[in-house]
C-alpha cells in the first residue's frame, strides 16, 4: 500500500486552491472588463495590494532594505512580463469567452 506524505496532500490542496482562485479572478475580471478599461483594471490589480501592504512594510522593514536588490535587470524583466500577462488576459477577456481565458491561464 502506498503511503502518502502530509506535505504531498498540502501541496495538492494549495494547487487546487490556487486554481480555484485563478478561476474566480478570471470571472470577476470578465465582469470588470465590460465597463472598465483593462489599463485601469491592471493598475488596480497591483495598486490596491501595494497600498494594503505598504504600511506593514514600512513598519517592519527599513526603507533601504525595501529597494536593495542584487539583480535589478531581472526584476525589471519580471515586472514587464507580469504586466504583459495581465494586459493580455484582460484584453483576451474583452474579446473571447471566459472558458477560453480560464483554460489559457491554467495551461501556464
Amino acid at each position: 500500500m502506498l503511503k502518502w506524505n502530509n506535505g504531498f496532500h498540502k501541496g495538492i490542496f494549495y494547487m487546487l486552491l490556487s486554481s480555484g482562485m485563478l478561476s474566480f479572478f478570471t470571472l470577476f475580471s470578465k465582469f470588470g472588463t465590460e465597463n472598465t478599461s483593462y489599463f485601469l483594471l491592471t493598475f488596480l490589480r497591483f495598486g490596491i495590494p501595494f497600498l494594503i501592504l505598504l504600511p506593514f512594510l514600512l513598519l517592519t522593514t527599513p526603507i533601504k532594505e525595501l529597494f536593495d536588490t542584487s539583480n535589478f535587470k531581472m526584476h525589471l524583466l519580471r515586472v514587464g512580463c507580469v504586466l504583459l500577462y495581465q494586459y493580455s488576459i484582460f484584453y483576451y477577456l474583452m474579446h473571447a469567452t471566459l472558458l477560453d481565458a480560464t483554460v489559457l491561464q491554467n495551461t501556464a
